[in-house]
């Protein structure tokens, strides 16, 4: 009896202390998630401008404010708590919204919130038993942080030559149809990827080290087929952004085998090394070279059961482009010879009154000036093109076959193809300048003999546009 009253004092106090910090530990708790929740909203919003930073902290704001604590009690949001780096670096330089300007905010790409910057009480946590022990004790302090940012972005390894350095010209076609062309493409135009050069006659394409970007030093195994074979599948490369004018290590030549692994997006089937969980098929895997057709067919032979994969090529003084880049009709052309147009995207008129601005949409009706041909007969649209805003890759009926069988995985978009455009000729050290990525949907199977990669152009792709993995670094 005497030995357990000596220790009972003891043990209430133990107990009593694990009472506190069980309830130290579960504020902490509370404090992580919120922080974790809070960096990784923060971090979904960065895209390299003033405005994505603005949006980061409100959305960083909304969910510390729609968090609670000790079960009940909010939390209360306070701008310090967020700061942003070009690194995920704890030790690395952290600026607050207001010191990120035009001349830093590219490199902005992590979010950290610490939820020391918080209202004070927030990681006050108030005994009841440590307290009788040590009046030091009353109150026990804990805390929170997080970092997020991108890990990888949707960009194929696969990078070509802008046709056209200036990110956007204007393409008279006749007096009232100003078309919006950007680097050289056109949209709605179906291009073979593998066979343009703006600088000169023999086709000229790069792949892409998906595993080092300057200024670190390229290790050369990862220019590998079995690095690139994973990455092509996916269709990622192991940068959290790549903003316009940034460099990347490639080197001449997209490999004809990995034509395989690119064909991954239309299920099973293709040949690839891909595992379909990790690289599944598109929700749409309609190849839009076969029938049912949507532009109209020649005369001679109504019955077309396929149709050019894309826009016939055209070999010009010093430069390889197709028969959409030239002015007028080019002869032997026909009503197929553009590949199929307007699967994916359609076409902007230019305002001269906003030139800042794209205009509308050109209507299918404007096919035989956009997409002058040879002979009496002109590219036309038939009754069955989806009415407006739609496009046949977004429909439904003939224009959509979905992943067979049934369970094979899918993922809307993955027939999109991110690629970098290039500032060409690329020099011989193999380090290139990015002006811009160009979205291109694959419209039909790339193919390594004749080696193709036909893919309609739906525009420039906006660093909010290119999905990416937003993960916790800390």
């Amino acid at each position: 009896m005497l030995v357990f009253a000596l220790l009972l004092m003891p043990l209430l106090y133990l107990c009593g202390m694990a009472i506190d910090l069980s309830m130290a530990y579960m504020r902490r708790t509370d404090l992580q998630a919120a922080a974790d929740a809070a960096a990784l909203a923060a971090a979904r919003a960065l895209d390299g401008t003033e405005a994505g930073i603005a949006s980061a902290a409100v959305r960083a704001a909304q969910v510390v404010n729609t968090s609670t604590y000790a079960l009940t009690n909010t939390m209360t949001w306070n701008s310090a708590a967020l700061r942003f780096s070009a690194t995920p670096d704890l030790g690395g330089t952290w600026l607050p919204a207001a010191a990120v300007n035009a001349a830093n905010v590219a490199t902005m790409r992590y979010a950290r919130v610490d939820t020391s910057a918080l209202a004070e009480e927030l990681g006050q946590v108030r005994t009841v038993f440590a307290r009788a022990i040590d009046p030091g004790f009353q109150i026990l302090r804990v805390g929170a942080q997080a970092v997020a940012g991108r890990s990888a972005v949707q960009i194929t390894p696969l990078a070509i030559c802008a046709m056209n350095n200036q990110a956007r010209t204007v393409r008279v076609n006749a007096p009232g149809f100003e078309e919006i062309v950007e680097h050289g493409f056109r949209r709605g135009v179906s291009y073979n990827l593998l066979n343009l050069n703006p600088v000169g006659v023999p086709a000229l394409n790069y792949q892409v080290n998906p595993i080092d970007f300057p200024p670190a030093i390229e290790n050369a195994a990862h220019r590998s087929l079995a690095t690139l074979r994973p990455m092509v599948c996916s269709g990622t490369v192991a940068l959290p952004f790549l903003p316009n004018g940034a460099s990347i290590y490639v080197r001449e030549g997209f490999p004809a085998s990995l034509t395989v692994e690119l064909n991954s997006r239309f299920g099973s089937g293709s040949g690839s090394t891909c595992d379909p969980v990790s690289a599944p098929a598109d929700t749409n895997i309609k190849e839009y070279t076969v029938s049912t057709f949507w532009m109209r067919m020649p005369v001679a032979t109504p019955s077309l059961t396929q149709i050019p994969a894309s826009a016939t090529p055209v070999i010009g003084v010093g430069e390889r482009k197709t028969i959409a880049d030239v002015s007028g009709a080019t002869p032997g052309t026909n009503r197929v010879s553009y590949g199929p147009l307007w699967a994916f995207a359609k076409p902007q008129r230019y305002d001269a009154a906003t030139p800042a601005t794209p205009g509308a949409s050109f209507p299918t009706s404007a096919w035989p000036v956009l997409y002058p041909v040879a002979t009496t007969e002109q590219a036309d649209a038939t009754s069955i093109y989806p009415a407006d805003p739609g496009v046949p890759y977004k429909g439904t009926g003939v224009f959509k076959v979905t992943p067979s069988p049934s369970s094979y995985p899918r993922l809307a978009g993955r027939r999109i193809l991110n690629i970098p455009l290039l500032a060409c000729p690329v020099g011989a050290g193999g380090t290139a300048t990015v002006l811009a990525v160009g979205s291109f949907l694959m419209t039909s199977r790339a193919t390594d003999s004749p080696l193709g990669v036909h893919a309609e152009f739906g525009g420039l792709a906006t660093a909010d546009s290119l999905n990416s993995s937003t993960v916790l670094y800390r």
